[in-house]
């Protein structure tokens, strides 16, 4: 009975690890770092040398990579499906790069994810001397990023969803969905702290604590030199000892919730140490974006809180953003305003269920247009609230400048009016209240 008892504890602890209902929003936040590295990998990386690589003279021809690197291993290369010629290959890479530009952002995420995996593995395998460990490290996250819902939170796919919903029913958090995407993710980061653990506590360099020395040493990699540290036997044996110990915390005591911060504490100062001493490409950044992974959801909300909080009391305060929530393309409105919010900076309030509303609000004003309301006092409408807004939340702000040109005051108070006027046609949605009427109103 003790035995199966045992076995139905592990089945249980094994479903709620990789299926329990889990926020997407730290999948969603690595899928953004990924796609940096990736893009980093594409424009840097490869298009330096891009004739160098997959030009039609390139140092190594594709024949002689299958004859002398494939031989009978299976690799994947979608490239050589490709018409002769460079310049089809370059609309391959052109390709990828605008899937990896999608998959960051969040556009079509899942299909993106797919095409950015294929493009980087053919890269990859058409050119194999130009791969290295942090780009095979890549390669699996692209690809368990193709299984997540990255693009449930924190994406174009989010927001375009939101569109089409009534917040006030859904609610603004992101769908709660199956984390085994991303739980593969983290055993395969703890996989690779394992196996280098194993095969270094098994060198003589690092039992004797040299190991460390001899990799300040290697010249082509060294980035920037720390002569007093490095020089030091004792130093270079504590940094030699102090690498075991810190990759054998990293794939054990991280699944300890009590300890788990403060081995990813140690891992940061592993990195950055290496970034900072040894020229790796990207190598060490993919590895720490990891982390994020490993970092509790609610402890990313409580982390978030605390910047917002900050963000009101000495950059931007809150304001008060008043709407028809009778009118359900209002409320979509007001609610895709509210996503692109990330600082909380706007309080969204239904003027038809406020118990009151201030003196300096205008009820008939707001049967025609949402209103605003600043900490100062100043009550804006329409097209200047919407412009106060774009100089306030940092996903719009690009357009801050292009509002304050002279005269784009008035095109823009024109084309508000036109579109309130007819949002019921243009935007879709019941509306219960004759403002929203599709002649006749200046909503």
């Amino acid at each position: 009975m003790s035995l199966k008892n045992d076995l139905n504890k592990l089945s249980t602890a094994w479903q709620q690890f990789f299926f329990a209902p889990f926020s997407p929003v730290p999948i969603a936040i690595f899928r953004i770092f990924v796609g940096v590295v990736t893009l980093q990998l594409l424009l840097v990386h490869l298009l330096a040398d891009w004739n160098l690589y997959y030009g039609d003279a390139a140092i190594i021809p594709i024949e002689d990579t299958i004859g002398k690197y494939w031989r009978l291993h299976p690799y994947f290369d979608a490239m050589l499906l490709l018409p002769p010629g460079a310049t089809w290959r370059w609309y391959f890479f052109i390709f990828t790069t605008i899937c990896a530009s999608m998959m960051t952002i969040g556009l079509f995420t899942r299909v993106t994810a797919v095409l950015t995996f294929i493009g980087v593995t053919s890269l990859h395998s058409h050119f194999l001397l130009n791969m290295n460990s942090g780009d095979n490290y890549l390669r699996l996250c692209l690809f368990f990023m193709a299984f997540a819902n990255s693009g449930d939170a924190l994406s174009i796919d989010r927001l375009l969803k939101a569109m089409r919903e009534d917040w006030r029913v859904v609610g603004f958090l992101a769908p709660l969905s199956a984390p085994w995407a991303m739980r593969m993710i983290q055993i395969q980061i703890a996989i690779a702290y394992g196996h280098t653990w194993f095969c270094k506590i098994a060198g003589p360099e690092w039992n004797n604590g040299m190991a460390v020395y001899f990799a300040a040493r290697y010249d082509d990699v060294t980035r920037f030199q720390v002569p007093f540290l490095l020089d030091n036997i004792w130093s270079c044996k504590i940094f030699t000892w102090g690498t075991l110990l810190v990759e054998l915390l990293l794939f054990t005591l991280i699944w300890w919730r009590p300890a788990r911060y403060w081995v990813l504490l140690t891992g940061l100062a592993l990195h950055l140490g290496i970034e900072w001493t040894m020229n790796l490409p990207m190598f060490e950044w993919l590895f720490m974006f990891t982390y994020i992974l490993f970092i509790y959801p609610e402890d990313l909300t409580w982390f978030w809180d605390r910047v917002k909080a900050f963000v009101h009391k000495h950059i931007f305060s809150p304001a008060k953003l008043y709407f028809d929530g009778d009118c359900i393309v209002c409320v979509r409105a007001v609610g895709l305003l509210h996503h692109l919010d990330i600082f909380s900076i706007l309080d969204l309030v239904d003027f038809r269920s406020a118990e009151a509303l201030p003196d300096s609000v205008d009820k008939d004003r707001l049967e025609q247009e949402i209103l605003l309301t600043t900490k100062g006092g100043a009550v804006l409408g329409g097209f200047q609230a919407f412009r106060w807004m774009a100089g306030r939340l940092p996903l719009i702000m690009i357009l801050w400048p292009v509002l304050h040109i002279p005269g784009i005051s008035h095109l823009g108070e024109a084309i508000y009016k036109t579109v309130a006027a007819n949002r019921y046609s243009l935007l879709g949605g019941k509306c219960s209240h004759e403002a929203c009427s599709p002649v006749g109103s200046e909503a």
